[in-house]
């Protein structure tokens, strides 16, 4: 069982798709593709996402509009996102991270650079789970006050 919540990839070429889903069940993990944002839109409202490898550039926007998406209330979970794509400038890597991507990983992705933005969202998912247990017991405990 994962502490993951669904993996979805968002990517508008076919290849791409195919070959993160492969990586993706190679590490026992399931995922949803999805080629476009209005398809990922549909995605967030009906699933629990926890992370979503994503094109820099999509038919219908960008990752910054995936960004804007998994922030907002309609969608089912707070996704963290993975930029796909091969940097042509330093700086572009710190203003997507500024932008509050997980990450950047090189297109064609290598299984290890995946594996380890499952593990990274893991992570965060773990500590997410803990801080809400946390709140939970400090509300139960000045409720019994």
């Amino acid at each position: 069982m994962s502490i993951l919540p669904q993996i979805l990839i968002l990517s508008s070429d076919l290849k791409s798709r195919v070959d993160l889903t492969r990586i993706l069940e190679r590490l026992g993990q399931e995922s949803i593709t999805a080629p476009t944002l209005g398809k990922c839109r549909e995605i967030l409202v009906r699933k629990d996402v926890g992370l979503v490898f994503c094109d820099r550039d999509l038919e219908d926007g960008d990752y910054r509009d995936v960004l804007v998406m998994t922030a907002c209330k309609f969608a089912k979970g707070k996704a963290r996102v993975v930029l796909t794509y091969s940097l042509t400038e330093p700086h572009e890597y710190q203003q997507a991270k500024s932008f509050g991507v997980l990450d950047i990983i090189a297109t064609p992705c290598r299984p290890a650079d995946v594996e380890w933005m499952v593990i990274l969202a893991r992570r965060d998912a773990c500590k997410g789970a803990l801080a809400s247990v946390e709140s939970r017991k400090a509300a139960l405990h000045r409720a019994n006050l």
